[in-house]
């Protein structure tokens, strides 16, 4: 019953997600209500999701997005990529910022948090658009990707290969060093890349180019002087706050500083900028995006209920009547892959990571076989979450930056997945021998 329920609910959340006439902000106001009603899950436990760090970096991110429009900062960063990509003419200036946007996002993410990442470009996003009059949420969706790719290179790069490391580590088997997750990290992000420019039209684009606000116009000298002075205020105010998203990355800093948090930072940030007078409250408060909280919120709430379902008993009945006598390592791998990257859409992808990482080991000794190949690859299609923006943390926060629907996600995001698993297949077992 409570698989079922899960999945009606779920069918429903696909709905409203898929409908533009429903805002996504109501996506909270509907499923709370309903999951507690059904007993999904505890009224507290819905409250409890509001405590969630990364719902308060999102709304950290769209007040500083504001200061940076009314401040004037991020034409600063849209001129300075504008700048960047002068050289290239024609038609082949947006190819030339997507790229740009790809390449620091994907080298940001090897060693740092792909969400932090995604989140600290935001800005760049809206001053991009406001001067090229490319889309922001294609740019979104964009950076989305590139730090899921970025990340997927190295062990730290995401919670996902971490995840997958201690499995092995709490089985006994050698886990993977730092660069492992490089052999196949690196040729996917290259070629999705390659494919994510060259075929950008394929991500629709909407009409939410950022503009500037009529009250932006014919400053004064004496209001070119306050907003010159914002800038300075919001850009180290905004580079303070990057540098504690960078810390937060590491773990060694939470181990000398508990009670370390970047959202910690940027609330201080923020209270200094009205503290000294670079921006009155009334400012401040419009930046606090009350549809981005409840859409944060909701995308959370259906991700605890999926992993709280019985669906892991499911899956794990599924692909032991899948892989039920077939030695066959290739197919083994396949078969976990594919199973991976459809769990994922749909679960927090450490917790599909969790649920099929233990049945590869446990199979893989019964073989007689290195395990390390079907681990990295439930890992890699753990990290494959190109189809919906509720399959992991990044596309959770960044979905309230941007228009995209459950359709674009997957008409976007399915090559990405054949990429990597071609390239998982064709270099895993070469890299990790079977046997």
């Amino acid at each position: 019953m409570n698989t079922v329920l899960s999945i009606v609910l779920f069918i429903l959340f696909l709905f409203i997600v898929s409908n533009k006439k429903i805002p996504n902000s109501m996506l909270f106001m509907v499923m709370a209500p309903l999951m507690v009603l059904t007993g999904m899950m505890e009224a507290s436990s819905v409250w409890e999701l509001f405590s969630n760090t990364g719902i308060w970096l999102v709304m950290i991110i769209g007040v500083f997005a504001h200061l940076m429009d009314i401040s004037g900062f991020d034409e600063v960063i849209g001129n300075t990529f504008y700048k960047m990509t002068q050289p290239i003419k024609g038609k082949y200036r947006d190819l030339g910022i997507y790229a740009i946007i790809f390449i620091i996002t994907a080298l940001c993410s090897t060693l740092m948090s792909n969400v932090s990442v995604a989140l600290a470009m935001v800005p760049a996003i809206y001053g991009i658009s406001k001067k090229t009059g490319i889309s922001r949420s294609k740019m979104v969706l964009f950076i989305i990707y590139a730090a899921t790719l970025g990340g997927a290179s190295t062990l730290i790069g995401t919670d996902t290969n971490i995840f997958a490391n201690s499995a092995l580590e709490e089985a006994g088997i050698q886990p993977f060093a730092m660069f492992d997750f490089a052999w196949v990290g690196v040729p996917t992000a290259i070629l999705s890349g390659i494919y994510m420019v060259i075929c950008n039209r394929w991500c629709k684009s909407y009409d939410d180019v950022v503009e500037d606000s009529p009250d932006k116009k014919d400053f004064s000298e004496e209001e070119k002087r306050v907003r010159a002075r914002q800038r300075k205020g919001v850009s180290i105010a905004f580079l303070v706050f990057v540098l504690g998203l960078v810390l937060n990355s590491f773990s060694i800093v939470k181990v000398i500083f508990p009670y370390f948090n970047a959202y910690i930072i940027g609330f201080l940030m923020l209270s200094g900028l009205w503290m000294l007078k670079f921006f009155d409250w009334k400012t401040l408060e419009k930046g606090f995006k009350v549809d981005y909280l409840f859409t944060t919120v909701g995308l959370l709430a259906v991700a605890k209920m999926i992993s709280n379902s019985s669906i892991g008993d499911l899956i794990t009945n599924v692909l032991g009547n899948t892989l039920s006598g077939n030695t066959n390592p290739y197919f083994i791998q396949t078969v976990f892959f594919v199973m991976t990257v459809i769990v994922t859409q749909f679960m927090n992808n450490m917790t599909a990571c969790g649920v099929i990482a233990p049945i590869a080991i446990a199979l893989a000794h019964s073989m007689g076989a290195d395990p390390r190949a079907f681990v990295m690859a439930i890992a890699i299609g753990a990290g494959c979450g190109y189809l919906t923006p509720f399959a992991s943390g990044t596309n959770q926060r960044m979905s309230v930056f941007s228009e995209c629907t459950l359709v674009d996600y997957m008409r976007f995001g399915w090559p990405l997945i054949v990429i990597n698993y071609a390239c998982s297949i064709l270099i895993l077992p070469r890299v990790f021998p079977f046997f």
